[in-house]
């Protein structure tokens, strides 16, 4: 169910999967910069470290001063102390600002990484055909590539910050315990603080990854259930007119609240376990606070350290803990990286398939410049059940032919349009196209959200129009209301009636005069004198137009020389198709 997704660790899988997220970006155009500001960052966390150390060592000075009664050594200690502290907030503030910008450049090449490989091909809709869709990619892309960087970033500088602060007071524990040794076995263990820490750590650890062992797996879970509920809400939005027509907004209501009921108890799961990992960190790191005191307790009473030396081993203790307790500090963290590059590669491995796909079902598709008619050879065409609509099909389209595709439902009319536009992928054969240009018109039209003139000057660019070209168009077809309107920006489908829209489609086609245009029962929503003057139109204004239209209605056949009938299940007249 979760593509490999295994929640018993960081398992060699996991790591090829983190290597194959980040490598693109750290190899490609754009790699010098990255590792400038990553240079940059590293520099902030050492600066931090080394201040974190001097600041360790003013403990001992400045406390030894207040005991000794120093007044000269306390002010200049607090002196020191003001510069070091300056320049710790100069360079965190650096470090947090280049973080940022790593993080923005990143993200903002990985989406059009994402963005491309999705759009490719016609991945976003070959994916569904193949059976190869996956749950809301649009989260994955809005956010997951938002979290993706920002964690790993984070966790970077979280680790590398813990490495040299566990490094330099491991250091300084040693050095103030090393000549008071303890015995173990009767072995001589020098160092007795520093091993104190450790082991104090490793348990803290061990602990937490048994607690929380299966929250990355809730997190990827919760990420997706609140996926699938926004998208559930989006449907609702979209189809509102539909939904309130059947009144179905009661069953609506049901599939929603089931949707967030899955929401809801895994959440409750979650914050379950985050109570455990919260009572024990928070437990831990309250006793991490004074074991290190405790721990250096024998010496002071021995004479052997002043009180400055007592707090600086309490302050280096706390260091060497926190440094060693990363992984529980970082551990909710860590939990949402885990599920994200899950779903990120998760995500990627379903494009590269759909990529794949292309080769196994030895489907050619020709673009040849002479080339002035289109061809199907020894064409096969099935659904994904590998039922057979049409076999061994051969057929040929003439520059400036008016073909009407017709049979009964499911014979395989606008799926053979589908081949022909070349985005079905379920067949095999030979397609040869005449190097032109093409526009196909679906049933229901799409406009993409912005102006008016924008909807009808896709998918080209609505700058190549000049307004007046625009309004002609649309009053040729009825839309003479809407020539007010091309700056407008508007939810199109939804502001208008499907005839309208399908007249639009009309009226793009009149705009852009493409060469070929295939019609995919384009004008189901229009009365037949509408659907009439459409045809008149491509008549008048396009009389070298190749058209090639699927449709049921009678009347379509007076627009067309030529009709081929598709006869359901593969059979027909003529060799798959009869031809008049």
């Amino acid at each position: 169910m979760f593509d490999g997704f295994k929640m018993q660790g960081y398992n060699r899988e996991f790591f090829k999967r983190f290597w194959f997220l980040i490598k693109p970006y750290w190899t490609s155009e754009e790699k010098w910069k990255a590792y400038g500001l990553l240079s940059l960052i590293t520099f902030g966390i050492i600066f931090q470290v080394m201040v974190n150390v001097q600041v360790n060592r003013f403990y001992k000075t400045f406390y030894d001063a207040i005991q000794e009664m120093n007044a000269r050594v306390v002010l200049l200690s607090i002196f020191q102390f003001s510069l070091i502290v300056t320049a710790y907030l100069l360079v965190a503030g650096y470090s947090a600002y280049f973080t940022g910008r790593l993080t923005i450049h990143w993200r903002r090449w990985l989406t059009q990484h994402y963005l491309n490989h999705w759009l490719k091909k016609n991945n976003f809709y070959r994916m569904e055909v193949l059976n190869l869709s996956i749950d809301n990619p649009d989260q994955r892309i809005s956010e997951d590539l938002d979290f993706f960087p920002v964690l790993t970033i984070g966790l970077y500088h979280g680790f590398l910050s813990a490495l040299l602060n566990l490094i330099s007071f491991s250091i300084i524990l040693w050095n103030l315990s090393s000549n008071f040794p303890i015995h173990f076995l009767r072995f001589e263990v020098p160092g007795y603080l520093f091993w104190t820490a450790f082991f104090y750590a490793v348990i803290g650890t061990v602990l937490t990854i048994k607690i929380g062992r299966w929250l990355p797996f809730l997190n990827y879970m919760q990420q997706q259930y609140n996926a699938n509920f926004r998208f559930g809400l989006v449907r609702v939005r979209e189809f509102n007119e539909q939904i309130a027509l059947f009144g179905g907004q009661n069953t609506e209501g049901k599939f929603l609240e089931k949707n967030f009921s899955f929401i809801f108890s895994n959440f409750l799961k979650i914050i379950k376990l985050q109570l455990y990992l919260n009572f024990f960190r928070n437990g831990y790191m309250q006793i991490a606070n004074i074991i290190g005191a405790c721990a250096a307790l024998p010496l002071f009473f021995a004479k052997k350290i002043k009180f400055g030396g007592l707090t600086q081993i309490s302050s280096a203790f706390g260091e060497v803990i926190s440094a060693l307790s990363f992984f529980i500090v970082a551990f909710f963290d860590i939990a949402n990286w885990h599920a994200v590059i899950y779903r990120l590669t998760e995500f990627e491995h379903r494009m590269q398939l759909a990529d794949k796909h292309e080769s196994l079902e030895h489907i050619e598709i020709k673009k040849d410049p002479g080339q002035t008619d289109l061809q199907c050879k020894q064409v096969m065409l099935y659904l994904p059940t590998r039922e057979v609509l049409l076999e061994n099909f051969n057929f040929t389209i003439h520059q400036g032919d008016h073909v009407l595709i017709m049979g009964e439902t499911g014979s395989g009319k606008s799926t053979l349009l589908r081949f022909l536009g070349g985005i079905w992928p379920y067949g095999r054969g030979e397609i040869i196209l005449p190097q032109v240009s093409m526009l196909f018109l679906p049933q229901r039209p799409y406009f993409p959200l912005g102006s008016l003139k924008e909807a009808l000057a896709y998918p080209g660019n609505a700058d190549e129009s000049s307004p007046k070209e625009m309004k002609l168009v649309l009053q040729a077809c009825d839309l003479g209301v809407l020539t007010e309107r091309l700056e407008e920006v508007n939810y199109w489908s939804k502001e208008l009636s499907l005839g309208e829209q399908q007249k639009l489609a009309f009226a793009r086609v009149l705009l852009q005069k493409p060469a070929w245009v295939f019609l995919d029962e384009a004008t189901s929503a229009l009365d037949s004198r509408s659907e009439s003057r459409m045809y008149e139109l491509f008549k008048k204004h396009l009389p070298a137009l190749t058209l090639v239209s699927v449709g049921h209605r009678e009347s379509l056949v007076a627009w067309h020389e030529r009709r081929l009938t598709l006869i359901k299940g593969g059979e027909a007249q003529e060799g798959h198709a009869l031809v008049s």
